[in-house]
């Protein structure tokens, strides 16, 4: 999965995160929580 090497700006970069941060809904909500779920190390990037 892409996102294991996502730093902060990559996240920022990806128009699908900065979506669903800006209007997070139940389908891009399940998308995101199975990466934060893959890659723990990544929810504090996140936040």
């Amino acid at each position: 999965m892409k996102y294991a090497n996502y730093q902060v700006e990559d996240f920022l970069a990806d128009p699908e995160f900065v979506r669903w941060i800006k209007s997070p809904e139940p389908q891009t909500n399940l998308l995101w929580e199975s990466v934060q779920r893959a890659f723990p190390d990544k929810q504090a990037t996140m936040q």
